[in-house]
């Protein structure tokens, strides 16, 4: 079942809770062209607004440091 915009804004804000008290060193790599091979143009899970919700949560969520990096990777991840 494909993630809906709320429930991707929820996931953002889990996630990124999770990484603001973290003691470790991270690097987020946020795919700009998806998270799955099923989310891709034509794919049956394609929904862009849905996508785009949950990587620019994370962007604006996640606060940034020397020891805490969010990227943008020109990809997808599949």
């Amino acid at each position: 079942m494909r993630t809906t915009v709320d429930e991707n804004r929820k996931f953002a804000d889990f996630i990124a809770n999770k990484l603001k008290n973290s003691s470790s060193k991270i690097c987020v790599c946020l795919p700009e062209k998806g998270v799955s091979a099923l989310d891709a143009p034509g794919k049956p899970f394609y929904d862009p607004e849905a996508t785009g919700t949950l990587l620019h949560e994370l962007q604006n969520l996640i606060p940034t440091n020397g020891d805490r990096q969010v990227l943008w990777l020109l990809n997808s991840l599949s």
